[in-house]
């Protein structure tokens, strides 16, 4: 009986908004079904040549590790510049519940953690602690002016100006 070598490719494609991981790990499933029962004819077995999972893998925590040092040099310079524990308690909250509350409705509506999502929240909390700390200032500035509305008017534009 002849015997002949040759190979054969194929491309697994997903579809936009489909869970990368969900397909990879059927996708493995799969074969391994095929190959241990024996599905093709002749000992055939299929064999995956390149599977970017641990590309994937590797950009997840990549992005979530720097995700996670942001928030903490974030901390850090807020603790030492602003110089108040309250104000800096009330930024750190913010840091802290913001993508708490994020990824649960993330959850909640079946959105991966994918890199993008983490790139997104990442520009996100740079943007929240800008703000927090506009509005922190601004606040802690109004107990200390006049109470008529041109004094607190002057004082907001002041705070806010201070803090750009």
């Amino acid at each position: 009986m002849p015997t002949f070598e040759g190979a054969a490719g194929g491309i697994v494609m997903m579809l936009r908004g489909v869970n990368a991981m969900e397909i990879v790990t059927s996708i493995k499933a799969r074969v391994d079904e095929i190959n241990t029962q024996g599905l093709l004819p002749n000992g055939l077995q299929v064999v995956p040549f390149y599977n970017h999972t641990d590309l994937v893998d590797a950009a997840l925590w990549t992005v979530t590790i720097v995700l996670l040092e942001g928030v903490l040099l974030v901390v850090i310079i807020l603790f030492v510049f602003m110089g108040d524990v309250r104000s800096s308690l009330i930024v750190v909250a913010t840091l802290i519940i913001t993508p708490l509350i994020t990824f649960i409705v993330m959850n909640d509506q079946g959105i991966s953690a994918n890199l993008m999502s983490q790139g997104g929240l990442a520009i996100a909390i740079a943007l929240m602690v800008d703000s927090t700390v506009v509005v922190e200032n601004v606040h802690h500035r109004l107990g200390h002016c006049e109470d008529t509305m041109k004094a607190k008017i002057h004082t907001i534009v002041g705070a806010v100006s201070e803090v750009g």
